[in-house]
């Protein structure tokens, strides 16, 4: 991906972090994510220019939603739920 021109891609085609990420996101967001190797690429790396078990950071701008997803706070509303659930079991 070159990170100055805009990607199309569904979640299902990521790493699972991202899925992750993006499912919480709202257009027009911008995100700082950190992945621990078992939500990128684990013990494998990617390439060569990953290695095994590292934490990636991306910058992630959502800039739209194109069909079937989650616009609005709808996303954000799930994130509060499962924040509030693990609060909880502490």
């Amino acid at each position: 991906m070159n990170p100055q021109k805009p990607s199309r891609f569904a979640p299902s085609q990521v790493i699972k972090g991202w899925t992750e990420a993006l499912q919480y996101m709202v257009e027009g967001e911008e995100w700082e994510v950190y992945l621990p190797p078992d939500l990128a690429y684990g013990s494998r790396g990617a390439g060569g220019v990953i290695p095994p078990n590292a934490t990636l950071i991306f910058k992630i701008q959502l800039l739209k939603v194109l069909s079937g997803g989650k616009k609005g706070a709808e996303g954000h509303s799930s994130l509060e739920k499962a924040l509030s659930a693990s609060y909880d079991s502490l």
